[in-house]
């Protein structure tokens, strides 16, 4: 029963530690090539998309920000529906005209090319686009592609780009459907001179996160701030609720242990009615006898818990360090944003709480044995064999 118990905590932490790595490597992911820790945009521009709505002097904002001790890098973009069109077909697309050398230390971005380079010349009609459109349209790095879309005026404009290179990031969502210019190229196209519609901002760490949004928005009072959770309120949930969803699988776990225990502490009960009833008969009270049988039944916690924390931990910390590769997976899991590898994570602090339910839920269980145990009539109870 100790190993059981010891067993079943060890399965619990593993897996949720499995869960809970999954989902913060998807989190960082997104933060570090997508979303950033926040962004600034035009009030009506997330809901519009409309592409007047820019951020007035958006350059001496970003300067400003960057003085910010906690502020890491910064970005501007430019961003537009569209239309690409290659020569095996077209798709709708999200263009992102973006400062080269600012968006390489906000997103990495040159650091996701599986095929071609990464910008060298702003002044080039160069773009980069990801793997899973490129597979779409059947291009490659120096395929010609012509961008459509309407600019301030409301006219139609397009401009010829050429594949400069190819992007993979952890989401094929995203993949399928951004391509990067340089951010003069598609202001010119736009008629947006001087203009972003973004500023994304990266920070050392993301502990003060609230703090330096407040001290954005005293900056940049007319822009709309929004932290990473905001922009993407369900990996928010996902991060409130997990340790809701912790308690609800290790409450299914313990309650299937529950019934080893029950069965375990019972059948200790029944073997012993003859020692029991002579414990009883020579003066020992029901109440002792009770609390020897829940003793008895918290010695199962006691060592077993502690054992399976131990277990625990030492599996989060190898796998921590280690990963565990899901490559052969990796379609899959791309799908969703998952990285190929994956690093379990899990709060120590949750440690105790788990060892403090696996001693209730025991101590619940030794109660029905117990009460069996006081139950027994001395006299016959003797006369068992």
């Amino acid at each position: 029963m100790v190993a059981s118990i010891a067993v079943g905590i060890w399965a619990g932490l593993t897996m949720m530690s499995f869960s809970y790595g999954m989902y913060q490597g998807h989190i960082r992911n997104v933060i570090l090539y997508q979303l950033s820790h926040l962004q600034l945009h035009h009030p009506d521009f997330r809901s519009e998309m409309d592409v007047v709505d820019t951020l007035p002097n958006a350059r001496d904002l970003e300067l400003s920000i960057r003085k910010l001790p906690e502020v890491k890098a910064t970005t501007s973009r430019c961003i537009s529906r569209a239309m690409l069109v290659g020569a095996s077909g077209s798709a709708g697309i999200m263009v992102n005209g973006v400062v080269p050398g600012d968006e390489r230390l906000v997103t990495e971005l040159d650091s996701l090319l599986v095929a071609g380079s990464y910008f060298q010349d702003a002044s080039k009609k160069e773009l980069i686009i990801g793997s899973k459109l490129a597979d779409k349209l059947h291009v490659k790095p120096g395929s010609k592609l012509v961008v459509m879309m309407q600019d301030a005026n409301g006219e139609m404009v397009s401009g010829a780009f050429r594949i400069k290179g190819v992007f993979r990031t952890r989401n094929s969502e995203f993949d399928e459907s951004s391509v990067f210019v340089p951010i003069g190229k598609l202001r010119e196209m736009a008629s947006l001179e001087g203009h972003a519609h973004e500023i994304a901002v990266l920070l050392h760490d993301g502990g003060g996160l609230l703090d330096v949004q407040r001290k954005i928005k005293s900056i940049a009072s007319d822009a709309e701030v929004l932290n990473w959770m905001e922009l993407s309120p369900e990996l928010d949930l996902v991060v409130n609720s997990f340790d809701t969803y912790m308690y609800i699988f290790m409450g299914i776990i313990l309650a299937a242990l529950m019934f080893g225990v029950v069965n375990t502490m019972l059948m200790a009960v029944l073997e012993r009615q003859r020692e029991i009833g002579m414990l009883m008969a020579i003066g020992m009270n029901r109440t002792r006898v009770f609390l020897m049988i829940m003793m008895e039944t918290a010695w199962l916690a006691f060592v077993g818990g502690p054992i399976g924390i131990l277990l625990g931990h030492m599996t989060i910390l190898w796998f921590g360090t280690h990963g565990v590769d899901l490559s052969q997976y990796s379609e899959a899991l791309s799908m969703y944003g998952f990285s190929n590898i994956i690093y379990f994570e899990l709060d120590s602090g949750l440690y105790l709480p788990i060892l403090i339910m696996t001693l209730v839920v025991t101590m619940l269980s030794a109660v029905y044995p117990a009460a069996k145990a006081v139950s027994l009539d001395p006299a016959r109870a003797i006369r068992k064999i």
